[in-house]
């Protein structure tokens, strides 16, 4: 992969950009829990555990069909849905599948039983439980429905998730948990307000339960995230010229342990996805106003507040959230089997698709001749010794902020220092160390 451009950036954080022409990313998974697979608006990106990164085309299909959904099987392919509309009563509005067979892609289709019109252009989900397709879209008509398409092999059904009312649903994101039952975020309109829901299955039946209500509001942007892991975790935005008080602002939901939904305003910082570790932390790949730096934002939602750990790409950067005027921006974050973080999100510049980690195993570049890395940091009272290694040294905070920056040559003192976790860039060693 020749065209990559290759970053290696502070702390332990390593960055591949991986299309100067890529744009944002669309979708982000990790192979056996560990490998990276990033979906940018017409190619897949897949480390599969040696260099050179494998790229991929998307399926491409006729006009009419639009509404990306992606998710991964227990075998690591990526499943694409898409739907086909039409004008209404149009027998040819149908659901598309599209499974990646090696270098291909394999196509099926199904089309609306029911005789509803599937609108073009409007966003279906797709997730998947063991050999089973779930996917989630949402019909017009006299009435308004949303509906679970499931395939099985050569085998399909259907089944109702929102019956047909005078409400409209749209934008679903669908997720399964741990426990194999399925969820689903949306939103509908009715008369005057917007409500932002949740169903999850509870034996056979649907239940709906409302994350917020948001009265005079247009619409919700696209592209709600939903993350279950322990709980279900959300990101939704309001937005739209009919409001009274506009209102535009990221929330971040979660459902407590009593079925109810906790919701507040990112005021600060957009993000796109989510990861949670196994501590219930949740991660996030934050753009801020007036910033254009990646940062590494964190959660435990049993206190009131983020916290910014760390910058993760300081050069390529991140779209502001100011660059769009406020819309929803910022990266996609995950965490892996092993507890690395990976992020995907698009340059500073409007263009470059970004990849991020702390995993080290994820190669971002050729190898090469290169002597095996001789810095060494050791632990002292309020600093720390810099040795094996001679000439400039820059340490960092936590922040990304230069604290300072000092020639080295033979064993070298650095102190004193406030209590916390430092970042050393020196040549192109990088190393980390704590300070008590």
């Amino acid at each position: 992969m020749n065209g990559f451009l290759v970053l290696i950036a502070l702390a332990q954080w390593q960055v591949i950009v991986l299309d100067p022409q890529g744009y944002w990313p669309i979708g982000f998974f990790l192979r056996e829990g560990r490998w990276p697979v990033v979906i940018g608006e017409d190619k897949l990106y897949k480390y599969e555990g040696t260099w050179p990164w494998t790229i991929k085309d998307l399926p491409v299909d006729e006009p009419g069909v639009s509404g990306n959904g992606f998710a991964m099987d227990g075998n690591g392919n990526i499943h694409v849905a898409r739907v086909k509309g039409y004008f209404p009563g149009d027998p040819q509005d149908s659901v598309l599948e599209y499974v990646e067979d090696g270098s291909s892609w394999q196509r099926f289709a199904y089309p609306e039983p029911d005789g509803f019109t599937i609108q073009e252009g409007i966003p279906v989900s797709i997730t998947i439980k063991g050999d089973t397709s779930f996917m989630f879209y949402t019909t017009y008509g006299s009435w308004c429905s949303m509906k679970m398409l499931w395939r099985a092999n050569d085998s399909w059904g259907l089944d109702t998730v929102i019956q047909p009312s005078l409400a409209y649903v749209f934008n679903p994101d669908a997720q399964v948990d741990s426990s194999g039952s399925l969820w689903v975020f949306y939103h509908q309109y009715r008369s005057g307000s917007h409500t932002a829901c949740c169903a999850h299955q509870d034996g056979g039946s649907w239940i709906v339960e409302t994350v917020e209500d948001v009265p005079s509001t247009f619409y919700f942007t696209p592209g709600p995230w939903l993350t279950i892991r322990g709980t279900a975790f959300a990101l939704y935005a309001p937005t739209g010229a009919t409001k009274q008080e506009p209102d535009d602002t990221l929330r971040f939901a979660w459902r407590r342990a009593d079925g109810t939904w906790h919701f507040e305003k990112l005021r600060e910082f957009g993000v796109r996805g989510l990861g949670v570790d196994a501590g219930g932390l949740v991660h996030g790949l934050a753009a801020f106003r007036e910033d254009s730096y990646a940062h590494h934002v964190v959660r435990d939602t049993a206190k009131p507040r983020w916290d910014t750990l760390e910058v993760v790409d300081s050069v390529n950067g991140i779209v502001s959230l100011d660059s769009f005027n406020g819309l929803w921006f910022g990266g996609y974050m995950l965490v892996d089997a092993d507890g690395f973080l990976h992020a995907t999100y698009q340059g500073r510049n409007g263009y470059y698709l970004c990849y991020a980690t702390t995993r080290p195993d994820v190669r971002v570049f050729e190898s090469s001749s290169e002597p095996e890395p001789s810095l060494v940091l050791i632990s002292a009272p309020s600093g720390f010794w810099i040795t094996g290694y001679s000439g400039e040294a820059r340490i960092y905070d936590p922040a990304g902020r230069l604290v300072l920056a000092r020639e080295i040559n033979g064993k070298t003192l650095i102190n004193p220092l406030k209590p916390g976790v430092y970042f050393v860039v020196a040549g192109k060693e990088r190393a980390r160390i704590a300070v008590r």
